[in-house]
Formats: structure tokens, C-alpha cells, sequence
């Protein structure tokens, strides 16, 4: 099981549709803490999506925010998006980015 919570934002602005994964920031606006996460611009074709959405997993983040609104700084690239050919697929490849994403904030951007 991924230890992450996911909190997708319709989103149809121009500059974001370069489909890509991220690692980003987000803040609450309740808050100051800085929450780390990797997100995903695109239609999640493995699922069958049809939007484009700002899709955001907040790295050990397990409250519901679903009300809130969330800034989001978006870090450094991680690779475009794919078409996998079973979600358990897509999982496993969520997860791998995950790791490189821990990997790379512990090492080039602690909080």
C-alpha cells in the first residue's frame, strides 16, 4: 500500500499542459507547514482520463484536506507522462517515483 494521499484539481491552464511528473511543495492555506509530494499534470491515460488534471500525492500526509485550498510549487521534473499498460503497472512505477523523489529531497532540498 502507498502511505500517500492524492488530491486531484481540474485545471485547463495553458502553461501546464506539458504533461509531466514533478516533485513539488504544497502548502495549506490553514498553515504554514510545507508538505512535500510528487505530482502529476495530465489526463491519466491508464485510467482512462479525459481532463487534464493537476493530480497532487502528499508525501507521509494522512488528514483530509479535500476542503482546502493548497498552494503548489512545483520542484523539479521527474519524466513524462505514460501510458501503462495495468494500473498495477502504474502503481509500481508510482512508487518508484516516490523513492526518487524522497531520494532527492533528503539529499539536494531538505526542508
Amino acid at each position: 500500500m502507498l502511505r500517500i494521499s492524492a488530491r486531484q484539481i481540474d485545471i485547463g491552464l495553458d502553461i501546464l499542459r506539458r504533461k509531466q511528473l514533478v516533485i513539488n511543495n504544497a502548502f495549506r492555506k490553514s498553515g504554514c507547514k510545507t508538505i512535500h509530494g510528487v505530482a502529476n499534470i495530465g489526463f491519466r491515460p491508464t485510467v482512462g482520463g479525459e481532463k487534464l488534471l493537476l493530480e497532487v500525492h502528499l508525501l507521509d500526509f494522512e488528514q483530509d484536506i479535500y476542503s482546502e485550498r493548497l498552494l503548489v510549487e512545483f520542484r523539479r521534473r521527474i519524466r513524462g507522462e505514460v501510458r501503462f499498460d495495468s494500473f498495477d503497472a502504474l502503481k509500481a512505477q508510482i512508487a518508484e517515483d516516490v523513492v526518487d523523489a524522497r531520494r532527492w529531497l533528503l539529499e539536494e532540498h531538505p526542508l
